[in-house]
């Protein structure tokens, strides 16, 4: 996707040079559209992380020791910030 940002970059950089209006406003668009389904893969990626922390507080020691954690251990994971 990077690549593709990079030619859009371009295109629209081109586009605005020979006053080509609607090259310029469409390319502008299309940026503005990846870069709100960047935001939204973010945002859905922090969801689930969170989500499999809280999910932590809910499994038995049995299960956590399965995995390799303790309840401590467990608490402390699911205390974090969904960005950590």
């Amino acid at each position: 996707m990077e690549k593709a940002m990079n030619y859009i970059t371009q295109k629209h950089a081109l586009a605005c040079q020979r006053s080509n209006k609607f090259k310029c406003f469409s390319l502008t668009l299309y940026r503005a559209v990846l870069n709100v389904s960047r935001l939204l893969e973010m945002i859905k990626k922090y969801h689930a992380i969170s989500k499999q922390r809280k999910e932590l507080l809910h499994l038995t020691d049995r299960q956590l020791a399965d995995i390799g954690i303790n309840r401590e251990e467990a608490i402390r994971e699911a205390s974090k910030p969904f960005w950590q």
